[in-house]
């Protein structure tokens, strides 16, 4: 079956997303059958530096041998998407840890085409789900896998907003071992290379800053998500482009990063903010759940206090 998918994607290298899906849909699991998903992930990780945007078009070469466009990568990452955000149980945390490398090293090329506007929110909305259950996955089994799979720094970059971010170079992007890494002491020494320049220009709200926060406090990772925020901090929250869970989602992670980081101050006034986010009459649990974590947050610096 994916072999035949992938084929497909080659033959509909210059059609849009959906056309691409609708020719290379399968049935059943691709996680059942080894040689199935050894196929799809080679064939991803293969064309990881496969760097032909506005060359989509070009069909010279055989069907077999003629590389994958972006578009057609992104719909072979959405392929399995369903399966993995219902956390099917044909998905290990193995498969989980390869598909969030397959994101991440084709992080790039996902970023170019949102940025020109050849991705529908609606599949990067499924791409964003798609990484939040594969993170849960391994969270649940092994949690150093998120991590590992270098989705962490990937994710910064789409919050970022830019293919090359300044906090990271090309040997960073992918190390995980230049996260952050445990001191075997109970403390963890952060290593994340310092900006060399702030940006100047406002930092626009995207659903990436709440997945990239999400996978940071699934890996343990608070003092890389706090490094984050604080170089590049929102200063744009577009309307139109957002939802009030995703606002709600992004503070009460906000709030969980700093208790991480034992800065209870900010966490109260990132849960503070869940409670003033209109909801349409609709008491969300979120808001319900950050006010718990605000009376947790007082009760440190009480204690701090005291």
């Amino acid at each position: 079956m994916i072999k035949a998918a992938i084929r497909k994607a080659r033959e509909y290298n210059s059609k849009s997303i959906d056309s691409i899906l609708s020719s290379v849909s399968v049935g059943g699991s691709i996680f059942t059958d080894p040689s199935e998903y050894n196929l799809y992930f080679s064939t991803l990780f293969e064309h990881a530096n496969a760097n032909i945007v506005g060359n989509v078009e070009n069909n010279n070469n055989s069907s077999d041998q003629q590389q994958l466009a972006p578009l057609s990568i992104v719909a072979l990452l959405l392929i399995p998407s369903g399966e993995i955000v219902q956390q099917s149980q044909a998905v290990s945390a193995e498969h989980a840890k390869l598909y969030l490398q397959a994101i991440s090293v084709h992080v790039d090329d996902i970023l170019n085409l949102w940025n020109k506007g050849k991705i529908e929110e609606r599949h990067i909305d499924d791409l964003f789900k798609s990484i939040r259950s594969a993170a849960v996955i391994c969270a649940e089994h092994k949690r150093s896998y998120i991590t590992t799979s270098g989705i962490i720094y990937a994710l910064a970059k789409l919050a970022k907003g830019s293919p090359s971010p300044h906090i990271f170079s090309s040997s960073d992007t992918l190390s995980a071992t230049n996260i952050e890494t445990d001191t075997g002491t109970g403390t963890s020494q952060q290593v994340l290379p310092t900006s060399t320049s702030s940006s100047s220009s406002s930092n626009s709200f995207t659903q990436a800053h709440v997945e990239f926060l999400q996978c940071c406090i699934l890996a343990s990772q608070y003092s890389f998500a706090s490094k984050f925020l604080n170089e590049y901090p929102i200063h744009n929250f577009n309307k139109k482009n957002i939802s009030t869970e995703n606002v709600l989602r992004y503070f009460y992670f906000k709030g969980i990063v700093h208790i991480g980081n034992q800065d209870y101050k900010s966490a109260v006034a990132a849960f503070s903010f869940c409670l003033t986010v209109p909801t349409k009459g609709i008491v969300s649990l979120i808001t319900i759940e950050a006010r718990k974590k605000i009376i947790l947050a007082k009760c440190f610096l009480l204690f701090d206090y005291n």
